[in-house]
């Protein structure tokens, strides 16, 4: 599903990412492109913690509040994870 993500200029390309949440402006929620409810996605990440160096990926249209950023990804925190990436498109240099 295309998204679109915020621009950084400082952006730079993870290719360790194992897992990934989507996060649309209209709610929608994917875990590994699958739909959820965020009150289920606690749950299922304590489900696949494997350790500490485990990457998780979010993507969050651009139009979504910075709260609600922060929202999840103190779900993530919560759930034993500390690496946590926020996708990013590069923009284009004026």
């Amino acid at each position: 599903m295309p998204i679109k993500l915020p621009g950084s200029s400082t952006a730079v390309r993870q290719s360790y990412q194992t897992l990934l949440i989507t996060y649309y402006n209209d709610g929608r929620l994917y875990f590994m492109d699958k739909p959820i409810e965020i009150k289920e996605l606690e749950t299922v990440l304590q489900q696949k913690y494997q350790n500490p160096e485990q990457v998780v990926r979010i993507a969050v249209e651009k139009q979504v509040p910075v709260q609600k950023l922060i929202n999840l990804m103190d779900i993530v925190r919560n759930s034993g994870y500390e690496r946590i990436f926020v996708a990013t498109t590069v923009l284009e240099k004026k």
